[in-house]
């Protein structure tokens, strides 16, 4: 099939939606092209397409129509329906509570071995470590003994502490920095490792006393427990700062778009509603499949950019046909026929590209991936009920608390300064595509450089208690805080063979200058399993780090341990863990990708019947997701703008934001792609000539996408101030990349490569005809009488 005979005959309506508006084929079926008349009503009969027949007696119009139509007719059960449903689940969710992910649960690789040998073998209790310090006085200091005396005798009097070990008991001489100016007293809380963090309290409360009795000396705490408390404080914080900051950024943005504020607190009230449902639901599911600690800001940030797009398409799209002379009801009709399927297919493509994320095999990206999943469902559900139920209700209304100056902005919707620029690019599409497809190249390039390394207790906020402990104890036993862990399992562990086998281990650990003094060993009361503790060098997750980690796994343990005959020998710890952790990460991305591609290909493929637009909207969507990621190098890695972000740590990216930002990009960018190519198809098809078609298509969505954009920009931009790295790199790769997605590549990109392939846009070969079709969309209703003036 010819370019030219792959565009069907017939019209559409709306985003890209059959309608039942179908073409005579007896001479002269169409207008000319470009013009702009109102085909005769005996050209609207029925008729057979390039595509097959369309039986207007047996059209149905399309399910986000039929969506919207019944929720119209029943507003009420519509309305209170859904407040009903996100109190009951907001109300289950608290009840349940939300469970998360067991920091200390055994994952991939070498460590996760090594891990389930430990769990089976010993009771595991978390260890936490009390750092005494002074620049001036030292540990043999009447001063400095009776603070260390005060901290052990305070630790042991309390309930879930015990093991409590002195820097000053017999054989403890490893707990005093070489220098004499700093101490560990060293302990466990008792009961479950998981648990810990649940007692911590009182702990670190005991700590803060001690700090206010001793003033001459620091005294900082530090610890499994102790560490994990303070990420999900540091997390709760960050979530609260995005909330407070990001419902007003998002009201002033919505109020200047639709210059209203009933108009404007429609989709935030949405996007809430989506939300707080979704905190609720996921916490359900998550007392079996735990949800990982990023999970409730993800549904924040999701839930608010597509809670907020989902109902500016919609909305906008009512207000554009209420402005160009239909009646109420039409209009509704029409914007659920048309926006309300764009909702739907993006919804179902963002879904889609979020489920790439169960391909990982990793909990954490599973639990994201069904938060995020269930938010952008809901958002989807709310956008085609509540809304038409609210809008046939309100109607005009909608437009009242209209604020001074933008309240009289009401338009058709065109944006003159997007049409400027498109106008432009249409005139120059190859120069246009080669200078920003250039541009973008060029940002993409450093991308090549990105290394992935996780953000380790140095990249935490320094305000943070836990972290001014760990700093101080990194300069004074450096790596004991979070040492290696050389882990052997034999029928005897304390055999002469197997401890001359550790005590060459320790020799060759400490001769190597990347592992440091004290190193311990752990026996189980079987004798069967050993635990070597031994602190290296660099901060987990640097390069000295990995450099240190690499020669025990490929030298030392081989050697010595990994020798003996009848034993397994690995290396485990918070190193190793990571290190096995971003492996199995980049073994995924792969297939992860290729789904997301295929899927997202295929969905698009059956929505515009046209392998051109599937393709190029693909190769689009990566050179934007390669560009975020070459600013996320170039920022997180060479340190540009790193004073102005407030952010030291330049390791790398943390392995779960270039994942995590593929799937997301890829499925929020099919937004607006699929709200623009429905449009500019719908004008197509309606007879314009494809220039025409791009220009008012784009200039008909510009509003529409340039207030979504930047409300996601903006939010997402707020991320990128909160005090956790991981927050920071995730909020600007996502701000940088709507922001190129929403400019350069859809108006510019978009428009000139549509230009350069003309009818070739609309391809679809013969061997696809096969491809279902999706339901035809609503008959285009009159324009009717024009919308009564409302009040203010």
């Amino acid at each position: 099939m010819t370019p030219a005979n792959t565009r069907e005959l017939a019209a559409r309506g709306g985003d890209g939606i059959h309608v039942q508006l179908l073409w005579h084929t007896t001479p002269s079926p169409m207008r000319p092209r470009g013009s702009t008349s109102t085909p005769r009503s005996s050209d609207l009969e029925g008729g057979s397409t390039m595509f097959g027949k369309h039986d207007n007696r047996s059209s149905r119009p399309n399910l986000a129509a039929r969506m919207g139509r019944w929720s119209a007719a029943h507003w009420k059960t519509a309305t209170f329906g859904w407040l009903a449903f996100v109190l009951v689940a907001f109300g289950l969710g608290g009840a349940f509570g939300m469970k998360s992910i067991d920091s200390n649960a055994p994952g991939p690789g070498e460590s996760g071995r090594m891990d389930r040998i430990l769990e089976a073998g010993f009771e595991q209790p978390a260890g936490e470590n009390v750092l005494v310090q002074s620049e001036t006085l030292r540990t043999t200091d009447p001063a400095f003994e009776a603070a260390i005396a005060d901290v052990v005798a305070r630790l042991s009097k309390l309930d879930d502490v015990q093991n409590v070990r002195s820097p000053l008991g017999a054989g403890n001489g490893g707990q005093v920095a070489p220098n004499g100016h700093a101490a560990l007293v060293q302990f466990e809380i008792r009961g479950d490792a998981d648990k810990a963090v649940d007692r911590i309290g009182p702990v670190l409360d005991t700590v803060d006393e001690l700090q206010a009795a001793h003033p001459a000396v620091f005294v900082g705490q530090f610890g499994d427990a102790s560490k994990v408390d303070a990420l999900a404080t540091a997390y709760g914080d960050d979530l609260g700062k995005a909330g407070l900051y990001s419902l007003p950024v998002t009201l002033a943005i919505l109020v200047v778009a639709f210059g209203a504020l009933v108009a404007a607190g429609i989709p935030l009230l949405l996007a809430l509603t989506a939300v707080f449902a979704t905190f609720g639901l996921i916490a359900i599911p998550s007392q079996v499949f735990p949800v990982a600690m990023q999970a409730p800001a993800l549904v924040l940030l999701i839930g608010l950019a597509v809670g907020v797009d989902y109902s500016m398409f919609y909305l906008k799209r009512e207000r554009e046909e209420r402005a160009a002379g239909r009646s109420e009801r039409a209009a509704l009709e029409a914007a659920a026929a048309t926006s309300g399927r764009s909702v739907l297919v993006a919804g179902l493509t963002v879904i889609v590209a979020m489920a790439g994320m169960f391909l990982t095999g990793d909990s954490t990206f599973a639990s994201l991936g069904v938060a995020a999943i269930t938010v952008v469902a809901i958002a989807v559900l709310g956008s085609l009920t509540v809304l038409p139920a609210l809008l046939s209700r309100l109607g005009d209304r909608v437009d009242r608390g209209r604020v001074p100056l933008l309240g009289r902005r009401r338009s058709s919707g065109e944006s003159r300064i997007w049409g400027a620029i498109v106008e432009r690019v249409l005139r120059r599409p190859l120069t246009s595509v080669v200078l920003t497809g250039g541009l973008l190249v060029t940002l993409a390039v450093p991308a090549l450089q990105l290394r992935m390394a996780v953000a380790g207790p140095d990249t935490f906020p320094k305000s943070l208690p836990v972290v001014q402990a760990y700093t101080k104890m990194q300069q004074a036993f450096p790596g004991t805080a979070l040492p290696a862990n050389v882990v052997v399992k034999a029928p005897n562990v304390e055999a002469p063979a197997v401890q001359d086998a550790i005590r060459r281990l320790e020799r060759q650990a400490l001769a190597s200058g990347r592992m440091q003094a004290p190193i311990t060993v752990d026996v189980n009361r079987d004798a069967t399993v050993a635990n070597i503790a031994i602190p290296i060098d660099g901060k987990t997750t640097d390069r000295e780090a990995e450099a240190a980690l690499a020669l025990l796994r490929d030298r030392i343990v081989p050697e010595t341990v990994g020798r003996l005959p009848n034993a397994e020998a690995g290396v485990t710890g918070t190193a190793a863990q990571w290190k096995d952790s971003t492996d199995e990460l980049r073994s995924n991305l792969p297939p992860v990708v290729a789904f997301v591609l295929v899927i997202a290909f295929g969905l698009l493929l059956v929505a515009f019947r046209s392998i051109v637009v599937a393709a190029k909207a693909m190769l689009l969507n990566l050179l934007s997701v390669a560009a975020a990621y070459g600013v996320l190098v170039l920022v997180f890695q060479h340190g540009i703008g790193k004073g102005l972000l407030g952010f030291s740590s330049t390791a790398g990216i943390d392995p779960v934001v270039p994942l995590l930002l593929f799937v997301i990009l890829f499925g929020l960018s099919m937004d607006y792609h699929v709200l623009v190519l429905g449009r500019i198809r719908e004008l197509y098809d309606r007879g314009e000539s494809m220039d025409d078609a791009i220009s008012n298509g784009i200039k008909r969505t510009a509003g529409v996408v340039t207030s979504a954009a930047v409300v996601m920009v903006l939010v997402f931009s707020i991320f990128a101030t909160l005090s956790m790295l991981f927050f920071k790199q995730f909020g600007v790769g996502l701000a940088v990349a709507i922001l190129i997605d929403a400019t350069i590549v859809r108006a510019v990109l978009l428009p000139a490569t549509m230009k350069l392939l003309g009818e070739w846009n609309w391809y679809l070969p013969r061997w696809l005809e096969w491809l279902p079709r999706l339901e035809p969309g609503e008959p285009e209703p009159a324009r009717d009488a024009a919308p009564a003036a409302t009040s203010a």
